[in-house]
């Protein structure tokens, strides 16, 4: 795997607590309010490293899944996939998802 200069940083960043392995970002069974979403979807739309995102059983609703495809709908491209398993997310929020995956993301 060829990392690019900006994907160390953003690897020594979350390797500390062993968060990001092989470019998956590991965040499950913590409850994730809309400003941890909000965080979540500007590190992906600013950073390049992560290709995977596990967000399971993080009591997610649709508010938060809206803001993380706020996130992912602002320039990231690179995320290949996304579990959201185990969360009580709605239409609004399948939409939202929905919509970023028919613009070629996730």
């Amino acid at each position: 795997m060829k990392l690019h200069s900006g994907d160390v940083g953003c690897m020594q960043a979350f390797s500390k607590d062993n968060i990001i392995k092989d470019r998956h970002l590991l965040v499950s069974r913590q409850t994730l309010d809309l400003g941890a979403c909000y965080m979540i979807a500007n590190v992906l739309s600013t950073v390049r490293c992560v290709r995977v995102l596990t967000l399971s059983d993080c009591g997610l609703r649709d508010n938060e899944a809206v803001e993380l495809a706020i996130g992912v709908k602002q320039g990231y491209q690179d995320l290949w996939a996304l579990d959201l398993r185990h969360n009580s997310i709605g239409d609004r929020g399948a939409a939202a998802m929905a919509d970023i995956r028919s613009r070629g993301a996730a």
